[in-house]
């Protein structure tokens, strides 16, 4: 598959920004997982894909805190039926359920059956940092306003991973489970977030 990129927006002008990465980030219960809020209330998962300006930078290390170095598309999830194009990821989790395991999928996946139909793409965008380390400011952020739909069972195979080796035990006081991977919501500070939309 060739480069997925980015481009249009509240992003600069002539620029395209190319697909790293795709983050996941949920909760144990459903009324928690995304790391960003709307009106305070949380969503059960957060996808966050990862884009960095390869047109202006030579790396995604080098665009890392820069200028117009990266942009990340965020959606939140809604509980429902079943996310057919997410299936890639999801029936091969199973395969990678413990700590150190890697798998190559045999289907390809289109990241763009992630985002919402082309007439439901309202967005909110501002410029914040990264939610892991290093923590890097100026990033763009384009939030969709519109929930991803997947189905419990789907969110449950994400829940079933573990953070420890398979024949190992968790560490000390800890269950492995791998939930609640989010960054609390951050205070907005100074930052003004601005709407594709009206409000």
């Amino acid at each position: 598959m060739g480069r997925s990129v980015i481009s249009g927006g509240p992003l600069p002008p002539g620029t395209e920004y190319e697909l790293a990465e795709i983050r996941f980030h949920w909760g144990r219960e459903n009324n928690k997982g995304s790391e960003h809020t709307v009106n305070k209330k949380a969503f059960p998962m957060e996808v966050q894909l990862v884009h960095w300006n390869s047109e202006k930078y030579s790396s995604i290390e080098e665009a890392l805190g820069s200028p117009s170095g990266i942009a990340i598309i965020s959606l939140f999830t809604q509980l429902g039926r079943e996310h057919t194009g997410l299936r890639v990821v999801t029936d091969n989790l199973e395969d990678v359920l413990y700590k150190g395991r890697q798998k190559t999928a045999t289907s390809a996946f289109n990241p763009t059956c992630l985002l919402p139909d082309p007439q439901l793409r309202d967005f909110w965008a501002y410029e914040g940092s990264l939610t892991s380390p290093p923590c890097s400011e100026k990033v763009a952020w384009i939030l969709f306003r519109y929930p991803l739909m997947l189905s419990h069972s789907q969110l449950e195979e994400f829940r079933r991973l573990r953070t420890f080796p398979k024949g190992e035990c968790p560490k000390t006081g800890e269950d492995g489970v791998m939930a609640d991977n989010f960054r609390p919501t951050q205070k907005l500070g100074e930052r003004r977030v601005r709407a594709s939309f009206p409000s």
